[in-house]
């Protein structure tokens, strides 16, 4: 205590230098503090669940379709069998998305509904707040009609009524009875976390029985639907598991009637739901720790500086019979104290910047919300206090400590570094501008690809467009003629709307999940295995949809809405180059799937292709199918305008009401926030690495210019001769700058180099951007130096 009180002293005689080192390493400690508190929520710590290392997720491979899809959800099937006949599982649930409507309980709401076997959460190991979870009984086809609700649909709707118990409520005009509450901050999987071809809603509000019918369980090629999770029996080891599955497996493929080999996948269900999101956070990481390390090169010169004007209280020290030892962990403590005191003010940054990165971070990072400054994210902070004092602390108090006390108590004595600590300050700038460099070229490449990406051919038009999802109940619209109506009716009312250009429909909108896939067959083709057939994505649209969102049309028309005397199709660019090369593909027919009973489309136009999947994703082959033909009840209202799309936002939804008043409306979207969403993850790592590499910027900085003017100062009497000998102002200007910029190119061959091996961790994150990338690796260069001799001049 009495070193640490004698440390804060001697730091409160050097305000300045105190000041800006502790904001410096708040800055640093900080930062990393937040990104690890992230990290360690995601990667981390272990999953909400009771046992969670027992908890794995199972998904599916065909080996000879992986190329385009390396991994599938589950069939019913393969579930129902699993669920049967694996011995290393405790229990396995499925799980799928759902439309339901919330009606007589205020307005209509659309909810963010899932559906579930009645294993599911069982196998999760939760207990429910209120009531009791689903019966094995509810998950019969024969099964009533039960439902759980969230904790937050609960406390909004119902005013967290404890009898809402054995009550029922309206869904999709039925009846439902509500047999539990989930617990109060339940982890769920959001999004395409579980798998990107399981859409789970943003907002899981309700939990209903998933039901399989017997022609879903015999059809082992049946539908790659569902996600699956499960639990290993206790004793059970994962690689004992893999080793049944695929004996089981193995006997699935000879029993199909393709003869096609499936395999199933079985993983962690933490390293399923963090997926792809790891790597990214491990490069935010990475970056934000190399400003870390710039921080601390900063306040090692700095500290150089200062030890500098010490040199006499040091030699006084030693000749009082201080020991080098002594000396040593004098100053080491002096820098502990230093980046303790960082560190605390870092912590209440830190608690600002976790805030901040959650409210912005994008839906597909799993357990996010869960981010908070725990017991390990505190042991962690005190680690980088430490090793940050050691890696600022030690060459400076190795440097003093070796200083001659008989030269620095001597009368006249200018208190100077030498030609030894010139040296030295200069390597710390070349280590600092190759630090920099690193960083830079990381943001340059990162941000490079997000710009290559956001003008990337999308193939539609997202300018003054707005959507509006609708979902029908199927016990008030159990007719397709019903659903046709409906649709018409909102389509007639809303076309006329002042402002209101184009107005279609579409089944799926583009980039915000996956369609319904199948192969295709086209008449009189060669007969090929159907496995090996082109696999195409299929949208029910009505006519209106294609103006609406520009695509356009490439050859013959678009189809009419419930004009038409057969089954007619549109298809895209690609899939009539794919299916119909050299040929014009208008007037040909199709069928789709392996059924050779189900009908013959007819196609009558082509459009441009689009990229339906993902901006980053090649563009689909696509055919559109009218939706009045399919008997759709889940369309999206695609409406092109003139004017602000907010502005029309209220009247849209006033001619949906008027055709049907409980049919929710759920809050417009833009096409832009759609696109831009999509991107929400690739924005959100290149937008905070390009903040730290202009923090790095901003530090290195402050570093050439704080070496360059304190060495400047120290030759004011060399320079004073030099001046008197004849020397000119730009004389000693060229001399400043030759003495400063040398370091800052020794740095930047240094960081060019580790920056073309570092690079190629970044490669799995770029879009069309190579990691060795020409013009970022030139203009990062280029920026530094011209801010070095911006800062040596």
């Amino acid at each position: 205590m009495n070193e640490i009180r004698r440390a804060l002293r001697s730091l409160s005689g050097s305000p300045g230098f105190a000041a800006a080192a502790i904001l410096s390493l708040a800055l640093g400690i900080g930062a990393n503090v937040a990104m690890f508190s992230i990290v360690n929520s995601v990667m981390l710590r272990p999953l909400n669940y009771p046992e969670p290392g027992r908890l794995v997720f199972i998904s599916e491979t065909i080996p000879k379709v992986s190329h385009l899809y390396p991994s599938v959800p589950a069939t019913a099937g393969h579930l129902v069998r699993w669920q049967k006949e694996m011995r290393s599982f405790e229990g396995a649930g499925g799980i799928d998305s759902t439309t339901l409507n919330l009606t007589g309980a205020g307005e209509p709401e659309r909810l963010g509904a899932v559906a579930m076997t009645w294993e599911f959460l069982h196998v999760l190991g939760l207990r429910p707040q209120l009531g009791r979870w689903l019966l094995a009984e509810e998950g019969k086809p024969d099964g009533s009609n039960v439902a759980i609700l969230s904790d937050s649909l609960w406390r909004r709707r119902f005013g967290a009524d404890p009898g809402i118990v054995g009550k029922k409520i309206q869904l999709d005009s039925k009846p439902y009875e509500v047999v539990g509450v989930t617990p109060r901050g339940m982890t769920f999987p959001r999004g395409g976390q579980l798998h990107h071809l399981v859409r789970l809603p943003e907002r899981a509000d309700v939990f209903v029985p998933l039901r399989f019918t017997a022609s879903q369980i015999e059809n082992q090629e049946g539908d790659y639907n569902y996600g699956v999770v499960a639990r290993l029996r206790k004793g059970v080891t994962l690689e004992q598991a893999r080793a049944e599955m695929a004996v089981l497996m193995a006997a699935v493929s000879k029993e199909n009637r393709l003869k096609v080999e499936v395999r199933a996948q079985i993983e962690p269900l933490q390293q399923a739901l963090v997926g792809n999101a790891g790597r990214g956070l491990l490069v935010l990481l990475g970056a934000v720790g190399f400003v870390l390390l710039i921080v601390c090169v900063n306040v090692a010169n700095l500290t150089l500086v200062r030890a500098t004007g010490r040199r006499r209280e040091i030699a006084i020290r030693a000749a009082l019979g201080a020991s080098r030892w002594q000396l040593v962990r004098h100053l080491m403590i002096e820098s502990l104290t230093l980046a303790l005191l960082g560190g605390a003010l870092g912590m209440v940054a830190a608690l600002w910047i976790v805030d901040l990165l959650v409210s912005r971070v994008p839906v597909e990072l799993p357990r996010i919300e869960e981010s908070a400054v725990d017991w390990g994210v505190l042991f962690y902070a005190l680690l980088l206090c430490v090793g940050a004092a050691g890696l600022f602390g030690i060459l400076p108090a190795w440097q003093i400590s070796h200083a001659l006390p008989r030269e620095s108590l001597q009368a006249g004595s200018r208190h100077t570094d030498g030609p030894r600590g010139g040296r030295l300050r200069g390597v710390l700038v070349s280590i600092e501008v190759a630090l920099s460099t690193v960083l830079l070229v990381g943001a340059g490449l990162l941000l490079a690809s997000f710009w290559k990406l956001m003008n990337v051919d999308r193939g539609f038009e997202v300018q003054n467009v707005v959507a509006a999802d609708l979902s029908l109940p199927d016990s008030k619209y159990h007719e397709p003629k019903q659903r046709r109506s409906f649709f018409r009716r909102v389509l007639e009312g809303v076309e006329p709307l002042p402002g209101v250009l184009h107005a279609g429909y579409v089944s799926i909108l583009p980039l915000t999940r996956e369609g319904d896939i199948s192969m295709v067959i086209k008449e009189g083709g060669p007969d090929v295995p159907l496995i090996e057939r082109p696999i195409t994505t299929y949208r029910k649209v009505s006519s209106g949809y294609f103006p609406s969102l520009g695509i356009p049309l490439r050859r013959g028309r678009l189809f009419t809405d419930e004009g038409e005397k057969e089954s007619v199709a549109v298809i895209s660019d690609g899939i009539a180059a794919r299916v119909w090369p050299g040929q014009d593909p208008v007037g040909k027919r199709f069928q789709r799937g392996g059924d050779s009973q189900s009908p013959w489309w007819r196609i009558v136009g082509v459009v441009g292709d689009v990229r339906a999947k993902g901006l980053d994703k090649d563009p689909e082959l696509m055919i559109y199918q009218p939706y009045w033909q399919r008997g759709s009840s889940d369309l999206s209202l695609v409406v092109r305008t003139s004017m602000d799309p907010d502005a029309i936002a209220a009247a849209i939804r006033q001619q949906v009401w008027r055709v049907d008043p409980d049919v929710p409306v759920p809050p417009l979207r833009t096409m832009e926030r759609i696109v831009s969403d999509s991107v929400s993850q690739r924005r959100f790592q290149a937008t905070l690495v390009g903040a730290f590499a202009l923090t790095a910027l901003l530090l290195a900085s402050i570093g050439i210019y704080g070496v360059v003017a304190y060495a400047a100062t120290r030759r004011r009497p060399e320079i004073g001769v030099r001046i008197a000998l004849g020397a000119t102002a730009s004389d000693v200007g060229k001399l400043v700058m030759r003495q400063g910029l040398a370091p800052v190119v020794l740095g930047l061959a240094a960081g060019v180099a580790a920056a073309v091996a570092l690079s190629q961790l970044l490669a799995g994150l770029l879009f069309q951007v190579s990691p060795l990338d020409p013009a970022t690796f030139i203009l990062v260069p280029v920026l530094l130096l011209m801010v070095a001799a911006l800062a040596c001049y």
